[in-house]
């Protein structure tokens, strides 16, 4: 079994909207038995709250419902269960090896996944209102993750 975190600010844009794509693209290429996915927010400031409006309206539009995410703060002690922990920019990546510098090697920017965009970070909608232009970038990293996965497990091409 593979496990996958997505890491964003606060768990009510990026990270959730990264989570449900994946699990949609990990649906569509019969892949759920080899993949958990889950996500969580650096900060505990939305904790408890719903995605954001704006976020789970236009997975709506794309076929892609989010069904009961309630944001929650990422917990040190919960990260050496996963496999591959994506964060969306740089200070979430300086901020999750502040709170647990022992899993600093399986830290990647999530932008890593899409190499004309490498090293990048996905900027925030919260703050800049740009859902779309996110969400086209979660969805190219997300393809390309779901590549990398059936290359390191034992997925067939379903019949």
């Amino acid at each position: 079994m593979i496990n996958v975190l997505f890491i964003s600010l606060g768990n009510i844009c990026r990270s959730p909207m990264a989570e449900v794509i994946l699990r949609k693209r990990i649906e569509e290429q019969v892949l759920s038995a080899f993949v958990t996915v889950d996500s969580a927010g650096i900060g505990h400031w939305h904790e408890g709250k719903e995605m954001h409006p704006s976020a789970r309206e236009l997975l709506g539009h794309k076929g892609i419902l989010m069904v009961n995410h309630v944001a929650k703060q990422v917990q040190s002690e919960i990260l050496g269960a996963y496999d591959y922990i994506f964060v969306m920019d740089q200070l979430n990546l300086r901020d999750l090896s502040a709170i647990a510098p022992a899993h600093t090697s399986r830290y990647r920017l999530f932008s890593d996944l899409i190499p004309e965009r490498a090293g990048e970070d996905i900027e925030d909608p919260f703050f800049t209102g740009e859902f779309e232009a996110v969400y086209e970038m979660l969805e190219a990293g997300c393809a390309e993750l779901c590549e990398i996965i059936k290359q390191q497990t034992q997925w067939k091409e379903p019949v």
